[in-house]
């Protein structure tokens, strides 16, 4: 009798250790108001697969897990910032120092792309909480990647373009440059 009630008080704490206890359901949606002063230009983005992977050794063996997603890096510039900006009128040429452009966070991540797998060592059966612990390291892995100078430059040249057409477009037409001239921009970033 004693051996059934360990076997099901065993079974009960094993079954309460693998329910999911992290989701709550939210009883009213919370939206809170996110204000840039300033505001800002968005000057480029990427997409890409990023794939992460975590392992825990123990003495029954090695949890590992592994989550794909498709991540949307963007990247921004405050206009309120340092804008330099000289003109030479002779040469049509105009020469733009622009402050640094930083990622957008939170990463945004496609949900309908996550892939995820979990596999547990001998005897070990924490393969769930190993996986959902990996899933809160995303964000912040993606931020660090965001702002990783690799991710910075891969857009750098899409930021000049977008910069170069903001400043044609916008701010040299309404200086009022001659109609029977096409300037030419040159931008650079602070941070160069």
């Amino acid at each position: 009798m004693k051996l059934l009630a360990l076997t099901i008080i065993g079974t009960l704490v094993f079954l309460g250790k693998c329910a999911d206890s992290s989701f709550k359901p939210q009883t009213k949606p919370e939206f809170v108001s996110i204000r840039i002063p300033g505001g800002i230009l968005q000057t480029h983005g990427f997409q890409r697969t990023e794939t992460f992977h975590k392992e825990t050794s123990a003495f029954f063996g090695t949890t590992s897990s592994e989550i794909s997603v498709r991540a949307t890096y963007r990247y921004f510039i405050e206009l309120r910032n340092k804008w330099t900006l000289n003109i030479d009128d002779t040469r049509h040429i105009a020469f733009v120092t622009a402050p640094a452009f930083h990622p957008i966070l939170p990463v945004a991540i496609d949900t309908s792309t996550i892939s995820t797998w979990s596999l547990s060592g001998f005897l070990k059966f924490d393969k769930h909480e190993h996986l959902q612990a990996l899933q809160r390291e995303i964000s912040p892995r993606l931020e660090s990647l965001a702002q990783s100078k690799e991710y910075i430059e891969l857009g750098r040249k899409e930021a000049r373009i977008l910069v170069e057409e903001f400043v044609r477009d916008w701010i040299l037409k309404t200086r009022g440059w001659p109609k029977e001239c096409q300037p030419c921009v040159k931008v650079n970033f602070e941070d160069e």
